[in-house]
């Protein structure tokens, strides 16, 4: 858990931490192997930091937080690209899985109704 005095990060997190025990997303996590070096909530809490607080790279996040996230860059831009996941499923967004969902799931939507924001193949006009 990353220990910080930003407010403004630490209320984001507490709510990160609501959602995601009460959508039991900690299923979802692998039980065995090696401990992950960002924890879920904290890969998380700070993407949505990162977007809330309008910084533009993510290497300005981790340089903010670089005193209390001890890993490296490659690795918490993996942590944060990995949950990304988590996130849409928190703000209620809809997104594909994989590239062949996308495909079925754009000809249920139709053509310019396809719902993920991941696909570069959707068209949300």
């Amino acid at each position: 858990m990353i220990k910080t005095s930003i407010q403004v990060y630490d209320k984001l997190k507490h709510k990160v931490q609501f959602l995601y025990t009460k959508l039991k997303l900690y299923r979802r996590e692998k039980k065995t192997g090696r401990t992950l070096a960002i924890s879920p909530v904290d890969s998380v809490s700070l993407a949505l930091f990162k977007q809330r607080q309008n910084i533009a790279t993510k290497k300005s996040v981790f340089e903010m937080f670089q005193d209390t996230i001890f890993c490296t860059y490659k690795t918490f831009v993996v942590s944060l690209n990995r949950f990304a996941k988590y996130a849409m499923i928190m703000l209620g967004l809809p997104a594909c899985v994989e590239s062949e969902a996308c495909g079925s799931s754009r000809e249920a939507y139709g053509r310019n109704r396809h719902p993920c924001l991941l696909c570069p193949q959707s068209n949300t006009t």
